[in-house]
C-alpha cells in the first residue's frame, strides 16, 4: 500500500498492518499517523519528518480484513516422498505495479496469487520453503528452478479451501 491508501484507510475506519499484525498504522490527531507495537506500546512515525519517506517499505502494509480472509496452504512432497501442508506467509514473484520498480516479496493477495500462478504455467513449477528462516515463502522461478535447503516441489497449492493448482493443473 501506498502513502496515500494507507492514510485514506485509516481515516475511514480501516485496520492497516506493518509486517505483521503486531504492528498497527493509527491516527492521532496531534501527531498524525504512527505505527503502534501493539506488544509494548511503542510508536514511531509512519513517515520521516518529511511526511513523504515511509518507514517501512510498500510491500509491508497491508489491510487487516484482506489478510484475515486469505489463506493459502502448498501441499509440498520431499525427495523422500514425505508430504507436508505449509501455510504460505509471502509470495516471491515480481509485480510493476502503477509504473513503480518492481518489488518481489509480496503478502498473498489475489494480485500476487495471480501473478505466482502465470509464472508456474511459464515453468511448470511452484516450490515452497518448508524449513529455515525462508518457511512460509513459495516461488514458481519462472523458468529456472534454484533449489537450496528447505524447498520442496509443491503438488497442490490450496486458496481459501478451493485446489488452484494441483498435478492435473500443470
Amino acid at each position: 500500500m501506498n502513502l496515500q491508501e494507507i492514510e485514506k484507510a485509516v481515516l475511514n475506519g480501516r485496520t492497516v498492518n506493518w509486517k505483521n499484525a503486531n504492528y498497527k498504522v493509527i491516527h492521532d490527531p496531534k501527531t498524525g499517523f504512527l505505527i503502534k507495537s501493539e506488544n509494548n506500546e511503542n510508536y514511531i512515525g509512519l513517515t520521516w519528518q518529511d511526511g513523504k519517506t515511509m518507514n517501512g517499505e510498500e510491500k509491508d502494509f497491508y489491510l487487516k480484513e484482506e489478510a484475515d480472509n486469505l489463506q493459502l496452504i502448498a501441499v509440498t512432497r520431499n525427495g523422500m516422498a514425505v508430504e507436508r501442508r505449509t501455510e504460505i506467509n509471502s509470495i516471491s514473484v515480481w509485480i510493476n505495479k502503477y509504473g513503480q520498480r518492481p518489488q518481489c516479496t509480496h503478502k498473498p493477495s489475489k494480485e500476487s496469487i495471480g501473478a505466482l500462478l502465470a509464472d508456474a504455467i511459464k515453468s511448470g513449477r511452484i516450490v515452497a520453503y518448508t524449513s529455515g528462516e525462508s518457511e512460509g515463502n513459495i516461488d514458481a522461478f519462472e523458468g529456472t528452478p534454484l533449489y537450496t535447503n528447505g524447498q520442496e516441489n509443491v503438488k497442490q497449492l490450496i486458496f481459501n479451501g478451493k485446489i488452484i493448482w494441483g498435478e492435473t493443473h500443470q
